[in-house]
């Protein structure tokens, strides 16, 4: 994306005929790539990834083994705020796929927190997508009661984590809140 417009320069260098690369999300810099692939490599039949771009070129994919399991991990969005939204059926969820968040601690996600209730349901949840606000999306769902095989969800986000690191010191003592 150069002066407003999409140009086309090739496909990204780690395209490979052999295995997939789907589900792309940038984040707001245009410096990190997120995907999901089922390439060599990985903990399970796909995988979440990532690769930084420097000076224009796009690094080596990363597995992101905190967050695979053995079962699949697909749709990666990655929000304005830095959290990490993707789906899984290998963290024992609703049922399905389920939608997860992982907040970066240090710039490393760890773990993956289930959306729980009415965001996820016992059918597939996923493919969410959210503003620069980080409070209104949008996701799909198979769940009962849609108008088709996959629909989509408009979503209301209530409750954005937040986390606070510190140090906390009396007289006494030191405490470091992460």
């Amino acid at each position: 994306f150069e002066n407003n417009e999409w140009h086309l320069k090739g496909e990204f260098k780690y395209n490979n005929k052999q295995y997939n690369l789907r589900h792309p999300s940038i984040d707001k810099t245009g410096d990190l790539l997120y995907f999901a692939s089922d390439m060599p490599g990985g903990k399970g039949g796909n995988d979440i990834y990532w690769c930084r771009k420097e000076n224009g070129i796009w690094g080596a994919p990363i597995n992101l083994e905190e967050i695979n399991t053995e079962g699949e991990e697909l749709f990666p969005f990655i929000a304005d705020d830095g959290v990490l939204y993707f789906a899984s059926n290998g963290m024992g969820g609703m049922g399905g796929l389920d939608i997860y968040m992982a907040l970066p601690d240090r710039g490393v996600f760890k773990k993956g927190d289930n959306m729980g209730y009415p965001v996820n349901s016992s059918k597939d949840d996923f493919g969410l997508w959210l503003d620069e606000t980080g409070f209104n999306g949008y996701f799909s769902s198979d769940r009962s009661g849609g108008k088709g095989y996959d629909d989509i969800y408009k979503v209301k986000i209530l409750y954005i984590p937040v986390q606070i690191r510190g140090v906390v010191r009396d007289r006494i003592n030191t405490y470091e809140i992460a």
